[in-house]
C-alpha cells in the first residue's frame, strides 16, 4: 500500500539520519572542546603575538562571541526540541521524541535545517490526517520554529557574529559541499571565526570581512 511504502522510505530516511546524527554529535563535541579551550589559545598567542597586535585582540573577541553564540543557539534550539516534542505528541505523530532530536540537531544549520526537520513529521501529518493533517503541522512548526529561528537567532548572526544572514546560508552551503552534513553545522562559526581572525586584520582583505 501506499501508507507502507511510506513509512519504510521513513524508515529508511531515519536510519540514514541515526548515522548523521551520530556523525554530527561527534564533531560538535569536538568542536565544544575547541571552544573550552579558547582560553588557552590566548596564551598561547601572548608567547609570540605582542599583547597590543590586532590579531590577539581579533583571535580573543571572535573566540568568545562564537562561544557565546553557540550556548545561546543550543538554548534555542532545547526549547525548539521540547516544544516540537510536545507540539507532536499532542497530535498523535508516531515517534514524536526522534523528531524532537532532529529539529534540535538541525537548528545548528540555518536556514536549511529547519526543512530537513520538518519533512517527517509533515509526511506523517499527510498520512494520518490528509491535507489537513499536514497543514497542521505546518502551522505549528512555523508557529514554533519559524518564530523562535527567524526573530531570535539572526540577531546573533548579526551582533554576535556580524554576518548577514546571505554570507550566514552561503556558508552553510559552501562548508556543507566541502565538509557533508557536519560542514553544514558548524560552517557559520568557522566563517566567522575566519573572517574575524584573518580577513579583519588586513588591509588587503578588510573589503572582503
Amino acid at each position: 500500500s501506499v501508507a507502507g511504502w511510506l513509512f519504510g522510505q521513513i524508515a529508511s530516511v531515519a536510519g540514514n539520519l541515526a548515522g548523521l546524527l551520530v556523525n554530527g554529535a561527534f564533531v560538535l563535541l569536538i568542536f565544544g572542546y575547541m571552544l573550552a579551550d579558547s582560553d588557552n589559545l590566548g596564551a598561547r598567542l601572548r608567547r609570540f603575538v605582542p599583547a597590543d597586535n590586532p590579531l590577539y585582540a581579533s583571535a580573543r573577541a571572535s573566540t568568545s562571541s562564537v562561544g557565546t553564540y553557540m550556548l545561546i543557539l543550543t538554548a534555542i534550539n532545547l526549547t525548539i526540541a521540547v516544544l516540537d516534542v510536545i507540539f507532536l505528541t499532542f497530535l498523535g505523530i508516531p515517534h514524536a521524541l526522534l523528531w524532537g532530536l532532529l529539529a534540535f540537531v538541525f537548528g545548528y544549520v540555518p536556514y536549511i535545517g529547519y526543512w530537513v526537520s520538518i519533512l517527517p513529521p509533515l509526511v506523517l501529518g499527510f498520512i494520518q490526517g490528509g491535507v489537513v493533517g499536514a497543514l497542521i503541522i505546518i502551522l505549528g512548526y512555523w508557529f514554533i520554529n519559524g518564530m523562535l529561528s527567524t526573530v531570535i537567532a539572526p540577531r546573533f548572526f548579526g551582533q554576535g557574529l556580524n554576518l548577514s544572514p546571505v554570507v550566514a546560508l552561503v556558508a552553510v552551503l559552501f562548508w556543507g559541499a566541502l565538509l557533508g552534513p557536519v560542514g553544514s553545522i558548524v560552517g557559520v562559526p568557522m566563517t566567522a571565526m575566519i573572517k574575524s581572525i584573518v580577513f579583519d586584520n588586513y588591509s588587503g582583505t578588510r573589503w572582503l570581512a
